[in-house]
């Protein structure tokens, strides 16, 4: 490829040549083949797929948008046909990602080398912003906002919106934004852009933000799409980085007969052993044990409870050992607790970087739960004065006593 000065216009000349390119000597040299750039040709950031620097583009004389496979499924969205844009709208189509920032520093928590990599992960779409592409989204939302209101050719801003959920992360947050300012009709048409797109949305750094914005700002039941394209993934999209958020999003908004998403949340459950201690998975497990319905706290609980003394004491498997004393039914929490009390193993978990934190959490259980556990502290308090993380246990139950 070389850029040649346009004498008669600001915009440069590319010619495209297939003899720049190395290749076998039988193949015949392509002509050279010249096309203007122009703000609806200029090159786009990098896909989320790592295509290089041309994703979405504009094929002259194509006569409609061309799109470059992207996300785990290999499917593309629909083909968008070629409007004419505003001048703002064109500005975020050329420049895509040319503004950057720094990632924040993450913040201090009491438990730091236990925290999952979930909650690592900054909201790219809202906190991680600069002042510059918040000011961006702002105005671009506000844009389709007001042709919202005046029902100018809806259909290309549905199409749009699809387009913008995938994009950036300015693009990306336009449309949350507008989803969060549009009444609820407009929110409803522009979410139905994502359906038959939900599985490669909740995979996608940009569009998982927009998917988790349609189930905060509206019914559960109005977008029953998602749940239902999500049935049969739950596991997969469990242990996704991106996926698993949409799935705490849904399990923060579960309700007793919303049928849809109980059934979304026993196929997640299939494999809940597999899930407590795994990076994302265990996450997902620990919204369900503090939103879940009984029944879904229960099936947590029985899984946990064959292997509850290793999990406990596991980087990961802590935090959901310690959400299950916390959130299950008496009884469950029973059955834990008596796995855990034995001798040998409340030694071993009092004096592990992760388990006595699990050991707290029995501490500050009420009843007889918590007499129990200062009693079996007790019977191995020798063992425990010879380590660090033990004596710090010791150190609580003389507090609670006193």
């Amino acid at each position: 490829m070389s850029v040649i000065a346009n004498p008669q216009s600001s915009c440069p000349l590319v010619c495209w040549s297939a003899t720049n390119v190395m290749q076998p000597e039988s193949m015949t040299a392509q002509p050279m083949q010249m096309y203007w750039m122009s703000p609806m040709t200029a090159p786009f950031a990098p896909s989320e797929a790592g295509f290089a620097p041309m994703g979405p583009y504009c094929v002259p004389g194509a006569g409609q948008w061309s799109w470059p496979v992207e996300g785990l499924d290999g499917q593309a969205p629909h083909q968008l046909p070629i409007q004419q844009m505003s001048p703002l709208f064109e500005a975020v189509e050329s420049c895509g990602r040319s503004l950057h920032q720094g990632r924040p520093q993450a913040t201090a928590c009491q438990r730091p080398w236990a925290q999952t990599a979930c909650e690592h992960e900054q909201d790219t779409n809202s906190e991680s912003q600069s002042e510059a592409e918040a000011t961006w989204s702002r105005d671009l939302a506000d844009e389709m906002l007001m042709q919202l209101k005046t029902g100018v050719d809806t259909q290309e801003l549905v199409q749009r919106f699809q387009h913008w959920a995938f994009s950036t992360k300015v693009s990306s947050r336009a449309a949350q934004l507008v989803l969060q300012d549009a009444s609820a009709n407009h929110a409803m048409l522009l979410a139905s852009s994502l359906q038959g797109h939900v599985l490669r949305a909740a995979q996608s750094k940009h569009a998982n933000h927009v998917v988790q914005k349609i189930v905060e700002v509206l019914p559960i039941a109005r977008v029953a799409f998602i749940v239902e394209e999500l049935y049969g993934f739950g596991y997969e999209t469990a242990r996704h980085r991106f996926g698993c958020r949409l799935l705490c999003r849904i399990l923060e908004h579960l309700s007793p007969g919303d049928e849809a998403s109980c059934r979304l949340v026993d196929d997640v459950l299939a494999k809940v052993h597999e899930l407590c201690s795994h990076v994302f998975g265990s996450y997902v497990i620990r919204h369900v044990l503090e939103f879940g319905l009984p029944e879904h706290k229960h099936r947590v609980a029985v899984a946990l409870l064959p292997y509850v003394g290793w999990c406990a004491k596991h980087r990961l498997g802590s935090h959901v050992v310690e959400a299950a004393v916390k959130s299950c039914a008496p009884e469950d929490r029973r059955a834990l607790a008596t796995k855990l009390l034995a001798d040998q193993d409340i030694a071993a978990l009092a004096m592990n970087q992760f388990g006595r934190h699990v050991v707290r959490a029995l501490l500050a259980m009420p009843g007889p739960l918590k007499d129990e556990t200062e009693d079996a502290l007790v019977r191995v308090k020798e063992q425990l004065k010879h380590s660090r993380f033990g004596r710090g246990v010791l150190h609580k139950v003389h507090a609670g006593s006193a």
